[in-house]
């Protein structure tokens, strides 16, 4: 005879952890900005201004600063 597992109900399922998600693109309006906390490079975090652009619709552009590199919503 074989041992069955348990069956557990209504435990919310892990999302998947995503750069995306650790960075405001959804509520940023436009003229708005943010710093990116992380050790990104430009060119990474360009591209995920870039892709963050392309699945909401709205359009981001990078630069360098002082404090490290900033992003704006500009449309």
């Amino acid at each position: 005879m074989h041992k069955t597992a348990a069956v557990s109900k209504s435990i919310v399922f892990p999302g998947r952890k995503s750069r995306f998600a650790k960075y405001p693109w959804q509520t940023v309006d436009v003229g708005d900005s943010f710093l990116s906390f992380d050790n990104d490079t430009e060119l990474e975090f360009r591209g995920l201004a870039y892709r963050a652009g392309k699945r909401l619709g709205r359009k981001f552009s990078v630069r360098k600063t002082l404090e490290g590199l900033r992003v704006w919503r500009i449309a």
